[in-house]
């Protein structure tokens, strides 16, 4: 079942929806619907399948990632930064959470959360063999003897 979403509404439900950290019900409490259908799945369903609202949280995005300049290849680079000092202090828990955000990135994971989200825009083919390459040197630097892992594992062994 469709319901028919002005334009203006659509948008006001995507400003609000990006704004909170995409929470759905509550975009839908701010943009005026009742408490009762914002938590259910249909009206969210229901409310989040409209064409007008998919369009709009597309368009709200995209103003936003080019306001802030932000793109995958930023991304990617700014992570291997932290990664790389973290990997220079000896923090390795924060080194691993930068590998996993880029694999993120590169849409290598999927966060359960976001699957109803719409989908990343792809890598273009030059960012995507850099972050493969970026992969496997990490694979490399984390199994090669002197990193903790690698002591560890052959302490155990």
């Amino acid at each position: 079942m469709s319901r028919t979403i002005s334009k203006e509404k659509a948008e006001k439900i995507a400003k609000e929806y990006i704004t909170n950290g995409y929470i759905k019900a509550d975009a839908m409490l701010k943009c005026g619907y009742t408490r009762n259908y914002a938590y259910t799945g249909e009206g969210q369903h229901i409310t989040f399948n409209n064409h007008q609202v998919i369009e709009a949280i597309k368009a709200e995005q995209h103003k936003l990632q080019h306001k802030l300049e932000i793109t995958a290849e930023k991304v990617i680079k700014d992570l291997e930064e932290e990664r790389s000092l973290a990997l220079k202090k000896g923090d390795i828990s924060s080194a691993i959470r930068a590998s996993e955000l880029q694999g993120k990135v590169i849409a290598l994971f999927v966060d359960r959360s976001m699957e109803d989200h719409q989908p990343a825009q792809p890598l273009s083919p030059e960012v995507a063999a850099e972050a493969r390459r970026q992969a496997a040197i990490r694979l490399l630097q984390v199994n090669r003897p002197g990193t903790d892992k690698a002591d560890s594992e052959a302490k155990a062994g």
